[in-house]
């Protein structure tokens, strides 16, 4: 949680301390507003993210996150609110990855809505990289150096699906410490490639391809978990039959077994390894068979 609270403070301190840097108008200086502001965004809805198993928590300070959004953007203080609306938008997004927690929706979901979000900006007339209309609660402007207007903008939902993708990135072990800063990285490279084409550029697709693409090896493994790993709170309830000898961590990646995994080790006599090395290794077990008959 440390980390996350220096997060959100770090983005704070940006928005509020852009409108006084020295102002500057020329390519370099948008592309540095504009990215930095991104970036900013980005850290401030992954700061929820240590609480991603805390439903009931993470609800309440979502309420209060899009009142005082709600409250900020009436005020029109611009791209101060930014921090908080972010944090709206991730505890919707970090609810969302708690409640559906099933591998298919893992792999199916970042497709589905990076293709749709891409094809409406293709397809669809181009929309001003600055967007159009007033910035409101749904919208996070990202303001020039100086201040003087917007370099770029970002939505709303932007916020909730990269912490829905971080979450489950964390939570399937999908390499998140690299997804994670690759979706990071994805908000930044969406508006910059807006600032170089003059026009709106989707971000879903970056975070999508941040979520999906470091861990493709691991992706089988993931559909082959059974559903009862799926269930929040099944871990839990298992805890208690899993005999305390059986190893707690993969022997290849170090990560914590679950007890459905601990429980299969114990019954095959296999090595201690997660379901996703498991079922990589499978395949040599299956071509060995025939030798050996």
């Amino acid at each position: 949680m440390v980390r996350g609270a220096a997060a959100l403070l770090g983005a704070v301190a940006w928005f509020a301390a852009v409108g006084e840097l020295p102002s500057g108008t020329s390519e370099a200086a948008r592309y540095v507003a504009g990215c930095a502001g991104a970036l900013f965004c980005g850290l401030a809805a992954l700061a929820l993210l240590p609480a991603r198993d805390e439903p009931f928590g993470v609800a309440l300070f979502g309420v209060g996150a899009g009142f005082l959004a709600a409250v900020l953007a009436a005020q029109d203080v611009g791209a101060a609110a930014n921090p908080v609306e972010a944090l709206a938008g991730a505890a919707a997004g970090l609810l969302f990855a708690w409640a559906f927690a099933a591998p298919i929706a893992v792999v199916a979901l970042p497709l589905v809505v990076a293709g749709v979000d891409l094809a409406s900006v293709l397809t669809g007339p181009g929309e001003p990289v600055r967007g159009t209309g007033p910035a409101d609660v749904l919208t996070l402007d990202l303001p020039l150096l100086g201040g003087g207007g917007s370099v770029a903008r970002l939505g709303l939902l932007d916020m909730t699906f990269l912490a829905l993708f971080a979450a489950w990135s964390v939570r399937y072990r999908l390499r998140p410490r690299l997804g994670i800063a690759l979706m990071v990285l994805g908000l930044c490279a969406a508006v910059a490639l807006g600032l170089a084409l003059d026009r709106a550029m989707p971000a879903l697709p970056f975070l999508a391809a941040g979520l999906l693409l470091p861990a493709a090896d691991r992706l089988r493994g993931l559909l082959a978990r059974p559903p009862s790993d799926n269930v929040p709170g099944a871990m839990d309830l298992e805890e208690r039959t899993v005999d305390p000898a059986v190893p707690d961590r993969c022997q290849v990646c170090g990560a914590q077994l679950i007890p459905s995994e601990q429980k299969a080790i114990l019954e095959s006599g296999s090595p201690p390894l997660c379901s996703i090395h498991a079922a990589e290794v499978l395949p040599l077990d299956e071509e060995q068979d025939p030798a050996d008959a």
